[in-house]
């Protein structure tokens, strides 16, 4: 009987019939696959931008455990310009920008009146809707600034710095947060302690002389201690250390370490006064305190320099080139300035 060839395949249509249900086999699994990975993408997309929305809204939310003033710092995380060529002081409403001749600022008793320097005086209201109503000093690179609170605690603040504070104190508690740098002179009062806070730590004192520095950009948050007796709390590792006269505590951010030793306290009080005492003190950290004294960005281009260590005063009211000077006398160094506005010291 003789096949009919229609009904049969040769060897090689039966590999090439074979290699197209393969590769359609392979299509069909690559187009799930490809479905599969967009979905997935998909859902990818969707969670990230719910937690970037989760992160901003939570980020918004004050912690219930802060207190008035922490809360108030907490919504209030806008950017600070530190350039600006004026101190401020930022009310409920407005903002005070003080001359030259008004840095130097005082609070009444009842907080209801503030007096600048050149005499001029503001009224204010102590409370608003039922709420302590809180001021911002903000002291600018190359600045100062000198203020009386309403329980006649001196402050004097220094470049770059920021202090929150009510107008008046509560019956239970005096509060005010720190940014930067700044010594305290606290009006005693054995009833209710005086707490500086920042991000990291909180000093309580009854009433003492004390210099803090807790600039954001720095790894070592320091407090030295004149007079009395402080307080001091890192948040972070929950410990509280007892400070006496002529004490210094340094906590590192990075590190989490907490360092004290004894210490001259003059050393770390005399920018109030115009000098700037070294003892030992590397190029490193003397030109980062240079730099927001004077409001100009400068550069170490060397490593070996800016470990270099220097004892002795600099006069601050001398000009920075002046200053730098006085360094260069002991030592081997250039300057000059790049593009109008980086001072860069070099070998």
């Amino acid at each position: 009987m003789k096949k009919n060839s229609n009904f049969f395949f040769s060897e090689e249509e039966k590999q090439a019939l074979k290699q197209d249900i393969i590769d359609s086999a392979e299509s069909v699994k690559f187009k799930e696959r490809n479905t599969r990975i967009k979905r997935f993408l998909g859902y990818a997309a969707v969670a990230c931008v719910i937690g970037i929305i989760a992160t901003v809204f939570y980020s918004r939310i004050p912690d219930a455990n802060a207190s008035d003033i922490e809360r108030f710092v907490q919504q209030s995380k806008e950017e600070i310009n530190f350039k600006s060529d004026q101190v401020t002081i930022l009310l409920e409403e407005n903002q005070i920008n003080l001359s030259e001749d008004s840095t130097e600022v005082a609070y009444s008793s009842k907080g209801d009146q503030l007096t600048l320097g050149n005499g001029k005086s503001i009224q204010q209201k102590v409370n608003s809707k039922n709420k302590a109503v809180f001021n911002t000093i903000i002291v600018p690179y190359g600045k100062r600034g000198k203020l009386t609170l309403s329980d006649g605690t001196k402050v004097w603040l220094n470049s770059g710095s920021r202090l929150v504070y009510p107008l008046v104190f509560s019956k239970d508690k005096r509060e005010v947060y720190l940014q930067g740098e700044a010594i305290f002179d606290v009006a005693h009062n054995k009833e209710k302690a005086f707490k500086v806070l920042s991000d990291n730590q909180e000093i309580s004192v009854l009433g003492t002389v004390f210099n803090v520095s807790v600039y954001p950009g720095d790894d070592a948050q320091q407090t030295v201690l004149k007079e009395g007796s402080v307080l001091v709390t890192y948040k972070e590792e929950k410990k509280q250390l007892k400070m006496a006269p002529g004490d210094f505590f340094e906590y590192n951010t990075a590190s989490k370490k907490i360092a004290t030793r004894k210490v001259d306290p003059d050393v770390y009080f005399s920018w109030r006064d115009g000098e700037l005492t070294l003892n030992r003190t590397d190029l490193g950290s003397i030109v980062k305190k240079l730099s927001r004294y004077y409001n100009v960005e400068i550069a170490i281009k060397n490593e070996d320099l800016q470990n270099e260590t220097f004892s002795g005063k600099l006069d601050l009211k001398e000009t920075l080139e002046d200053v730098l000077l006085t360094i260069r006398n002991t030592s081997e160094f250039q300057y000059e300035y790049k593009n109008n506005d980086t001072l860069v010291i070099n070998r």
